[in-house]
């Protein structure tokens, strides 16, 4: 990400100290969109990541959530935040708090993939999965983006906490 905001940015430096009257319209342009792509990468590399830090603490502050334990990953995608409730009625409540105060939930993907249609019709086979079974029934997770505002963090931190 860095690598590419910063090429795009220096190859719109040409124009943006271009002399010639024929460019002067462009300016403004080459401006606008080479400190624009500066800013959203400023944003993407450290806003959203804090943004998942702050959430990340208050799920360890709530004994109904189990943290997610990431130590073994090199890399962890931040757009997404989730939440594995200890229990399937737990999921419920939380979910409900989630959609009362109007934050979109999904369900974790990586649930049981035994439960999908399309298993069924092309595998069949089916597996004792706990784990994959855990997920499906007690995991959610919701979107962590760069127009989060600190009243949104405050919210999302809210429908965290322990009922």
């Amino acid at each position: 990400i860095l690598l590419t905001s910063l090429t795009t940015f220096v190859g719109i430096m040409p124009m943006v100290l271009e002399t010639d009257m024929q460019a002067r319209f462009l300016i403004p342009m080459a401006v606008s969109l080479g400190f624009g792509i500066l800013f959203a990468t400023f944003i993407t590399l450290l806003l959203v990541p804090l943004n998942y830090l702050v959430l990340e603490e208050e799920v360890r502050n709530n004994p109904d959530l189990l943290p997610l334990r990431r130590d073994h990953l090199s890399f962890v995608s931040n757009f997404a935040f989730p939440v594995l409730c200890k229990t399937k009625e737990l999921r419920g409540k939380y979910i409900e708090q989630f959609s009362g105060d109007g934050v979109e939930i999904r369900p974790i993907i990586a649930g049981n993939m035994q439960r999908q249609p399309f298993y069924a019709k092309y595998v069949g086979e089916k597996y004792d999965l706990k784990g994959a079974e855990f997920l499906h029934e007690c995991g959610f997770y919701f979107g962590n983006y760069p127009e989060l505002t600190g009243t949104d963090l405050d919210m999302l931190k809210s429908c965290l906490r322990k009922y």
